[in-house]
């Protein structure tokens, strides 16, 4: 499954002029990262730190996030403050209804980066991920079946 989500952080960062960037699944109740990618080489020493306040706005209201200007959107959020974080985009990795990830793009230098069509590409390839995953976790548990039967 690991290449499959590299390849969609891949297709996000050469078509979407972001700095940073994380696709995320949740695990029981936290957003563990699967794929991390910084557009700068220097900066892939840092801990990327995703904004709660914009990951529970995307799983609990299941929304999709296109922030122009984040400071001033999510005013109160000392995440959002303390990281410098300008414009970002988040969506969620949809299975069956639920969240089962989010894909996260930002940037720490411009306000309105981002626009509605990156929104859109964003959208899409997530949708192409949560498939992927869904699919990879589906042969998992069909090959778990099989080897307890053979066992049997």
């Amino acid at each position: 499954m690991g290449s499959r989500l590299e390849k969609v952080m891949d297709l996000v960062f050469e078509n979407i002029a972001a700095e940073r960037g994380m696709l995320g699944l949740y695990e029981i109740e936290d957003l563990v990262p699967k794929v991390v990618r910084y557009r700068r080489e220097g900066r892939k020493e840092e801990k990327i730190v995703i904004p709660k306040a914009i990951t529970d706005k995307v799983r609990k209201d299941k929304v999709y996030i296109l922030s122009t200007d984040a400071q001033q959107e999510f005013d109160g959020s000392r995440s959002v403050l303390s990281l410098g974080i300008r414009s970002a985009l988040c969506v969620p990795l949809w299975y069956k209804g639920t969240v089962i990830g989010i894909v996260y793009v930002d940037e720490d230098r411009h306000t309105g980066k981002f626009t509605s069509d990156d929104l859109d590409l964003l959208s899409a390839l997530a949708s192409y991920a949560a498939v992927a995953i869904e699919r990879q976790r589906l042969t998992d548990r069909i090959q778990e079946e099989q080897a307890t039967r053979a066992k049997l």
